[in-house]
């Protein structure tokens, strides 16, 4: 076969191929998204660009610091009191009061006591005796005696026998329905604690009537304890002072023994003449009262009066007192009254001062052998008062029975 031919046959076949590959169907082609640029605001000149703020983060709630943690504060802590020993003091002369001392001894002796305590259930009376340690204190520990003196309440107890019993001591008391009596003090004061009393001493003023005050002395058990009030009653022959203590609760007090003088005024108003059993607190001291010491006493109208050295002496009939002046040094008062007949006449006066009591006595004078017209003569005295001495503060003028008040400034 000649080339020619082959190369046709070649070219037929070449064709054959090309005629069935055309033939076949092509797939439809998927097209392609154009390509999508983005699209740029038109370009505006002397505009300012829109800024959006950056939103700022929500602020949080402030956070509340945490109260301080206060330290405990120490207080001062209970103690048992051991109590060996007790006295009652029972005086059927003065109805309504019991005197009880309690005897005994503190562990320590930074302890002090600050109170007693009363309860009463059938016929036992229970004294709860209350005691205390300082907060951080060193303490010695010794045994510490003590002894410490209050009053009983006797109020709405019954006549009949009773154990007064103390934090472990015990005692016996007796009631019957003249102890129990009641006194009519309203402002009795209250069952405190009595002051401790080792001396009494009795100081009597030259005046007319007398006057006189008692000084006492004794050991307080720490620093902070004063002397805060006193009553006085008189009982037959026995004059009884009771002398409180007082304590401030929230103050810290030196545990130290201080020792304390007081001078407390005695109104001897309603005395008389004779020998005085002074009882302070248990301490007693005698006290002898003459009759030239005392004031003149008042006689009623019938009584006749003694002729001295021929004059009759009295005591001018007072109605009524007037202040008109109160200085410095001395006060101006007005007496008015009436004279017995036309012979009697105002005599001397004599000022005595008796706590917050200024009391003057007022005389008349007449001749004993003259007769007299038997007729009222109104008086009008003017009378000078002394004020040197006296503190300031409101005073009652007691003119023969006749009061009027006076302020001292």
């Amino acid at each position: 076969m000649s080339r020619r031919v082959l190369y046709s046959y070649v070219v037929l076949a070449v064709l054959l191929i090309a005629t069935m590959i055309g033939c076949v169907p092509r797939p439809v082609p998927t097209p392609v998204p154009e390509h999508q640029l983005p699209t740029l605001a038109p370009f505006e000149p002397q505009v300012a660009p829109i800024v959006t703020p950056t939103p700022q983060p929500t602020p949080s709630e402030p956070t509340v610091p945490a109260p301080p943690v206060e330290e405990e504060i120490d207080e001062e802590q209970p103690v048992d009191v051991d109590v060996t020993d007790i006295e009652l003091r029972v005086d059927e002369t003065v109805p309504g009061e019991v005197l009880v001392v309690l005897r005994g001894n503190l562990p320590e002796t930074c302890i002090r006591i600050v109170d007693v305590k009363q309860r009463v259930r059938g016929d036992v009376i229970t004294l709860s005796v209350m005691a205390v340690r300082p907060p951080d204190v060193l303490c010695a520990q010794v045994l510490t005696p003590f002894e410490i003196t209050t009053m009983l309440s006797l109020e709405g107890l019954a006549p009949g026998r009773y154990a007064v019993r103390a934090n472990g001591a015990e005692a016996e008391l007796n009631l019957d329905e003249a102890l129990l009596y009641s006194p009519k003090d309203t402002d009795m004061p209250s069952a405190d604690n009595l002051a401790p009393v080792d001396e009494v001493q009795v100081n009597l003023i030259e005046s007319l009537p007398v006057q006189a005050s008692v000084t006492i002395r004794g050991v307080m058990p720490d620093a902070c304890t004063k002397v805060d009030h006193f009553h006085q009653r008189v009982s037959a022959d026995t004059i009884y002072l009771w002398v409180y203590v007082s304590c401030p609760a929230d103050r810290m007090c030196a545990q130290v023994l201080t020792p304390y003088e007081e001078t407390l005024p005695l109104d001897l108003s309603e005395l008389t003449a004779g020998e005085y059993v002074l009882d302070v607190n248990g301490i007693t001291q005698t006290l002898t009262l003459e009759p030239d010491m005392l004031s003149v006493p008042q006689r009623d109208p019938g009584d006749p009066d003694e002729p001295k050295d021929g004059v009759i002496t009295g005591r001018a009939a007072v109605d009524s007192i007037e202040v008109v002046d109160v200085g410095e040094v001395s006060a101006t008062i007005v007496v008015r009254g009436n004279l017995a007949d036309g012979c009697t006449r105002l005599a001397d006066h004599v000022q005595a001062v008796q706590g917050h009591i200024i009391r003057v006595e007022l005389y008349t004078e007449r001749p004993a052998d003259q007769f007299c017209t038997e007729a009222l003569v109104p008086f009008d005295q003017e009378i000078v008062i002394d004020l040197r001495g006296l503190e300031k503060g409101e005073y009652l003028i007691d003119v023969n029975g006749v009061k009027a008040e006076l302020v001292v400034s």
